[in-house]
């Protein structure tokens, strides 16, 4: 059996957008809506690699609420 690799992102608001950072490979991609974030991150890292998105895990940080989180 294959080992998944996890994949980091970030999520943060951008206009009307969420802007989603992947740290390795360095690239981004854009969501409409934060439900939408963790696939978005999956099909940036599957036409990097040109490897089926469905084979990676993805863990996203969304840096809006982490912030709103830190000041309570």
């Amino acid at each position: 059996m294959v080992e998944r690799k996890t994949y980091h992102a970030t999520a943060r608001r951008d206009g009307r957008w969420w802007l989603v950072t992947v740290e390795d490979p360095d690239t981004v991609g854009q969501a409409r809506h934060l439900s939408e974030v963790e696939e978005v991150a999956r099909e940036v890292i599957g036409l990097w690699f040109d490897i089926d998105p469905d084979t990676v895990d993805v863990d996203v940080a969304d840096i809006l609420h982490s912030a709103v989180e830190s000041l309570q």
